[in-house]
């Protein structure tokens, strides 16, 4: 999970997390997702819509069809040789 990755490598407290923390209606297995803590947001946004100086991550699908970004600002995350989730910074 993405949040999961955040909190790790940005050595995030965990009492700070568990205070702030929203997270979504369970589903049928009973499990919410975290969408939000602090200034990070874990729903994917069209980066056509997002403020400068923010960054998007998702998954490769989620940017095919976009027309109105600068692909060159696209960087891909590959492991073992096989791209896992795109990176798009809005300066």
């Amino acid at each position: 999970m993405p949040y999961i990755f955040t909190l790790f490598y940005l050595q995030y407290p965990p009492e700070k997390y568990q205070k702030q923390a929203q997270l979504t209606d369970p589903d049928e297995y009973g499990f919410g997702q975290v969408e939000k803590f602090d200034k990070f947001i874990f729903n994917f946004e069209s980066p056509e819509k997002m403020e400068k100086r923010s960054v998007v991550i998702g998954s490769i699908d989620n940017f095919k069809g976009l027309t109105n970004i600068d692909t060159s600002q696209l960087q891909s995350i590959i492991i073992n040789g096989e791209p896992m989730f795109q990176i798009f910074i809005k300066e």
